[in-house]
Order: structure tokens, then sequence, then C-alpha cells
């Protein structure tokens, strides 16, 4: 059939059309070359949409109910994630798709436990149970998810004490802690990346700013990695997320926000 069969859902969270054109604006000075989407965008063959996923309670929708939007299909109010208003557990794609067969991917400069990612394939009362949500994606066995958020995985970090990093081992799950590790990560197992105690830093500090940070992997060295993971695979979807754009605009940190679209750009 003419199905699609490999679908890779990309979100640069939080982005405004005024960030979107400052972005490009830095690009054709810093890169010579405008934004690779403006690129895309020129493309006869590209579709271009409007699509509504606003929150079911709040004309100001949060990233976890425009997820759910996409993640399950259902409007739901802000802060919860696949549950409606009433409590009711919502079914989702990344449910469906796994019973299905297909490879189930997430990626983001987030934590991994955030409300874009965990939008497409957990289900709790309120986006901020990042431990849930962690525990969550082992019992519903996600091919592949790289992020941040180490503390909601380790024994020493969790409120309930639970080795779930030692878990995800059993179930033979490779876990990465380093671009090194995802550079050599097997293709015979499942990923669990964890880059970050929290969110991946922001690319501008990457480059040296003032905070100092350890090395990470770029959202780039992530999706290359993840398409070496599943060239061979028939069926995949991957959800995408350059998150920390968002982040950038709630500071009102322009810099920030600019080098992390720039960064999702490079990734697409």
């Amino acid at each position: 059939s003419d199905l699609p069969r490999r679908i890779i859902h990309m979100v640069a969270d939080g982005m405004s059309s005024g960030i979107l054109a400052c972005a490009n604006q830095f690009s054709e000075l810093d890169r010579g070359r405008p934004l690779t989407w403006f690129q895309l965008i020129d493309q006869p063959s590209t579709r271009q949409a409007v699509m509504n996923v606003r929150s079911q309670n709040s004309l100001v929708t949060d990233s976890s109910a425009s997820s759910c939007a996409w993640g399950s299909g259902v409007r739901i109010p802000n802060g919860k994630v696949n549950q409606t208003s009433k409590g009711q557990k919502l079914v989702t794609l990344y449910e469906l798709l796994g019973q299905a067969g297909w490879k189930r991917g997430l990626v983001t400069t987030t934590e991994i436990t955030h409300a874009t990612p965990a939008g497409f394939i957990a289900c709790v009362s309120a986006r901020a149970n990042g431990e849930d949500i962690a525990t969550q994606y082992l019992e519903r066995r996600i091919d592949l998810a790289l992020g941040g958020a180490s503390n909601h995985f380790r024994a020493d970090k969790r409120k309930d004490k639970r080795d779930l990093l030692g878990d995800f081992r059993r179930l033979e799950y490779a876990i990465l802690r380093s671009p090194s590790d995802l550079a050599s990560a097997p293709r015979d197992q499942r990923w669990l990346g964890v880059f970050a105690e929290g969110h991946i830093p922001y690319v501008v500090d990457q480059k040296g700013g003032l905070t100092k940070v350890a090395p990470v992997p770029s959202l780039a060295a992530m999706i290359r990695a993840t398409l070496r993971r599943f060239s061979t695979e028939d069926r995949f979807v991957l959800q995408v997320e350059g998150g920390r754009v968002d982040h950038g605009c709630h500071n009102n940190d322009a810099a920030a926000a600019i080098h992390e679209l720039i960064a999702f750009d490079q990734a697409i």
C-alpha cells in the first residue's frame, strides 16, 4: 500500500513565527544560508498546513495538551498527559503502533520525560510526574529514548529509590550517558540515552558561555544515531523535539532561543 511506513515528526517547542524569522536572519549571517526549514518550504513537493492543537480548557496551550492532541488525537486540559478532564485514560498512538509491530522512538533536548515526548506514549494525571513517566517508558517498552533527566531513572534521585536504570538494563536496553556511548551504541538493542541530570544544557552554553557544561550530543548527532539504529527497520515512528527553544523564549533569552532553533535546523 502507499501508507507511510516511516514517520518522523519534528517539533520546535515554543517557536513563534518571530523566533523563526530571527533565526533565519542569524543563519544568513552566521552560516551564510537560510534555514533548511525555509529551503524545504520552497520545494514544490512540500505540503503546508495549519493545525489546531489547542488545549481543552485554555486559550493558552501548554506542551502537554498540544503533544497529546498529536499523541492520542484528543483535546485535553493543560497539565495532564493523555487523560481527560474526568480522568479517563486515553490510548496513545505509540501504544497502537507498538502493538502493530512498529519501532517507536523519542528524541529531545529537554528531559526525556518532559511533556512533548511523554504525550506520545505516557498517561499520567500531571505532566510534572516525571518519575512515573520514566517508569511507563519501561512498562510500555519504548524502543529508543534519547534526552535528559537521568535524575528520573536513578535510585539515588528517585523518591521511591527504585533503580530504574538497572531495570532497563535487565530488559537488555543499552544505557547511553555520553556522546561516545551514543556513537558506539549497539544496533541490536533498545536504547535509553540520558545525557544530563535535567534538561540538556543550552547550545549557547555548550559553545563556551559563562556556564561550564559537560559534553553532550547535539540534537543532530542524536538524530543521526537514531536513523542508523532504525535504518534496517521496516516500520518506525520517531518524535523529535527541539525542546529548549521554548525555555529560551520563556526566559526572554533571544540568544538561547535562536541557537536552539539553529541546532534544530541542523537536525532537520
